[in-house]
């Protein structure tokens, strides 16, 4: 069972990923005592995760970390983040994954892309009009709670990692 470290080698990734893919129940691994052990296969898995380069819709691509306690109840979710502890589909999971990011140009999102570290979590088709905070420059969007033609191109995939805000925006690919 390799270690965290040589995990993140194989992977060619860091740990520090590695660590927030286990987080989030992406990933499985064990902490025996201070280090990290992951079994072969998930190394295997996580190293043959293609990357999206088909066809695919416009998307918000968010990066997400494991959820927590949502302090601003005027949010109106309970926690931000994602939790292994509840489907994709729960509502109170999309509750935290949908709302509330800054997008440049928001009513041409089509796909809510939930990552981190580049690796897919999730994806969700939006479904209606994006709803603008009241007070800042941040937007929630509406997604349908099944997968769809649109979110297939993203789900099982990776995008590459990529540093600066926790969210942009993914041009469409025809």
């Amino acid at each position: 069972m390799p270690t965290l470290t040589r995990a993140a080698i194989e992977i060619n990734t860091s740990n520090d990923a590695l660590r927030d893919l286990i987080a989030l129940g992406y990933l499985n691994g064990s902490r025996p005592g201070h280090a990290y052990d992951i079994p072969q296969a998930e190394v295997d898995r996580l190293a043959t995760i293609p990357y999206v380069t088909e066809p695919h819709s416009s998307a918000l691509v968010v990066s997400v970390e494991p959820a927590r306690k949502e302090n601003d109840q005027s949010n109106g979710r309970a926690f931000v983040g994602w939790t292994p502890k509840k489907g994709a589909f729960s509502e109170v999971q999309v509750q935290g994954v949908t709302k509330w990011w800054q997008a440049q140009n928001p009513d041409t999102v089509e796909v809510v892309v939930v990552t981190r570290h580049g690796w897919i979590l999730h994806a969700y088709e939006v479904d209606g009009e994006p709803i603008h905070h009241e007070s800042r420059a941040e937007w929630h969007f509406p997604v349908t709670l099944h997968d769809t033609d649109k979110t297939r191109p993203f789900l099982e995939h990776r995008l590459p990692p990529r540093p600066g805000p926790l969210a942009y925006t993914l041009p469409a690919r025809p």
